[in-house]
């Protein structure tokens, strides 16, 4: 069975208040896809992990329960938000996914994230301060 990927790229004008608070609406996005967009001259993405994502991420950092926040690096488990670089002027990251695994590779690091952005080794790709408004609407701080 073919795979189809979406990668869904927004528009400034889509996501930013005058208040130069900036916002991400999940709600038309599906489980797999990755939102990417630019905020202040910073990458941002989110992953929709589905819940085969969840559950590997589960049997791989052991979370005991629906709140353990540290496993899943996000507010809320199906949402992995990150800044879409990893160090201050790398590449976005290539995204691919399978059934249950996704991989972040950056090439010019060489590392390769999986959906909570840990590499195999210290590597991690950075959470930037957001909050949720809505089950599906998350708000960034303005400068």
């Amino acid at each position: 069975m073919k795979q189809v990927f979406f990668l869904l790229l927004l528009s400034m004008s889509a996501i930013c208040s005058g208040n130069d608070e900036f916002w991400i609406d999940m709600e038309q996005a599906e489980p797999g896809q990755l939102v990417r967009t630019e905020w202040a001259v910073l990458p941002i993405a989110v992953l929709y992990r589905t819940d085969e994502m969840i559950e590997r991420l589960r049997a791989i950092y052991g979370a005991q329960n629906e709140e353990d926040t540290q496993i899943f690096r996000s507010i809320k488990p199906e949402y992995f938000v990150f800044i879409d670089r990893y160090g201050e002027s790398g590449p976005r990251p290539a995204y691919t996914r399978s059934e249950s695994a996704v991989r972040l590779y950056d090439a010019q690091a060489g590392l390769v994230f999986d959906a909570s952005g840990r590499s195999s080794g210290t590597a991690k790709l950075k959470v930037p301060q957001y909050h949720f408004v809505s089950d599906t609407k998350m708000v960034f701080p303005g400068e």
